[in-house]
């Protein structure tokens, strides 16, 4: 059995979306070429969408919005965050 996920990013504007509606992200978590947006869970254009690497990721965005408010660098995001390693 196989199912497929079908994002809900209607909202979101075009630049950040994979052809398959999904946000692509880069190491911090950020949606490519749109700034200080930030994306997690089953929209990301990652390997694995599964809610257990989403509470994980939104720990790390929450961090690195914090960061990026005090004028300082974020982090990158572990690549198990991003791949499902």
């Amino acid at each position: 059995m196989a199912y497929s996920l079908v994002p809900n990013s209607s909202y979101i504007p075009s630049e950040p979306l994979s052809s398959k509606g999904f946000v692509t992200v880069d190491d911090y978590l950020r949606a490519k070429g749109a700034g200080d947006i930030w994306a997690i869970g089953d929209v990301v254009d990652v390997e694995w969408k599964q809610w257990i690497y989403m509470d994980k990721q939104s720990s790390y965005v929450a961090k690195n919005i914090i960061l990026v408010l005090n004028n300082k660098t974020p982090f990158r995001t572990k690549p198990r965050l991003i791949q499902g390693v």
